[in-house]
């Protein structure tokens, strides 16, 4: 099992990275993708199953949430709930979020000071950031998933 607080100490020190399409190495080239990858190899977190197929700047959202489904675990879905994902919520879940019309963004709730906050790697912010998880952000929000192993 791998503690939540490990996967996100291994995030935070991912901040500052910059973007960069399909990136996999910390320090030289991130996407949102290529987070969640390093930060799960790095800790030990089992992503072998995950298909990284190319995909373009703006991912199929269908092709994404399949891949997500067959890895990691469904806590919240919008299609099945129409209550908050809030109370749901822990440290170190992903949350697919909508981007450009699909869902085709991700990134790793992270207890902040004041609430929830997102650690993701964003085209438009050109780094790895981490920030509140405000209403704007949380309207995007598809699904949250949960790896498998992890406490």
């Amino acid at each position: 099992m791998v503690n939540s607080l490990h996967l996100i100490r291994e995030a935070r020190e991912c901040i500052g990275t910059p973007y960069q399409h399909q990136g996999r190495l910390k320090g030289v080239g991130l996407d949102c993708l290529g987070l969640i990858l390093h930060v799960a190899k790095a800790t030990g977190t089992d992503v072998s199953k995950f298909n990284e197929r190319p995909y373009g700047p703006v991912p199929n959202g269908k092709m994404l949430k399949d891949t997500l489904d067959s890895v990691l675990v469904r806590i919240w879905d919008c299609e099945k709930s129409s209550l908050s994902f809030l109370p749901y919520l822990k440290n170190s879940d992903l949350f697919l979020i909508t981007w450009k019309r699909f869902p085709s963004h991700m990134g790793f709730a992270a207890v902040g000071p004041y609430g929830w906050n997102i650690i993701h790697s964003h085209a438009d912010s050109r780094f790895v950031t981490e920030h509140r998880l405000d209403e704007d952000w949380q309207a995007k929000v598809v699904s949250v998933y949960r790896f498998k192993d992890v406490k």
